[in-house]
């Protein structure tokens, strides 16, 4: 078995156990839908001057130079 459900007698039993025991719930509780954009990445964007190779790093200070043509990447 890959999922069981509730017949219709624990259904009933659930519903009754649920409404005389938990407090009701505040409004928009059972909202999922999302309240806000989800966070993009934070990944910083470097560029080769010379043969514009790209490379993505999280630090503001890299120091990296190109296989390529060993200049230094800048941020764009």
């Amino acid at each position: 078995m890959t999922a069981t459900t509730a017949g219709s007698a624990l259904k009933e039993q659930l519903d009754q156990f649920l409404t005389d025991k938990l407090p009701p719930m505040p409004p928009g509780y059972g909202d999922l839908s999302p309240q806000r954009k989800k966070q993009t990445t934070r990944m910083l964007k470097y560029i080769c001057p010379v043969c514009e190779q790209i490379i993505r790093a999280a630090s503001e200070e890299l120091n990296a130079v190109c296989g390529e043509c060993a200049e230094q990447y800048v941020r764009s």
